[in-house]
């Protein structure tokens, strides 16, 4: 069974927001990201562009190579990750 679209780009927020959290440096590569998620390529991209179109998420590179989760993203990730999150 495939994942939803909804159930991608919170898991896309909740790895950048840990990462955000855990690293001095927020940026993850765009293999590790699709590694952690266990999505095909096409998919994350489809995914990390509707949130970076909504302001949560930045990336770097054309076509990108890193990402990370902005401002935004860690208000709405840290405000209350289980509860539905329209924003996605």
């Amino acid at each position: 069974m495939g994942f939803t679209e909804e159930e991608i780009r919170r898991g896309l927020l909740e790895v950048l927001f840990r990462r955000a959290k855990e690293n001095p440096d927020p940026r993850i590569r765009r293999d590790d990201l699709q590694r952690a998620l266990g999505v095909p390529d096409e998919v994350l991209d489809y995914n990390l562009t509707s949130l970076r179109n909504k302001g949560l998420v930045e990336a770097e590179g054309e076509p990108w190579q890193v990402a990370y989760i902005s401002s935004k993203g860690v208000h709405i990730a840290d405000s209350n990750p289980r509860s539905y999150c329209p924003n996605l």
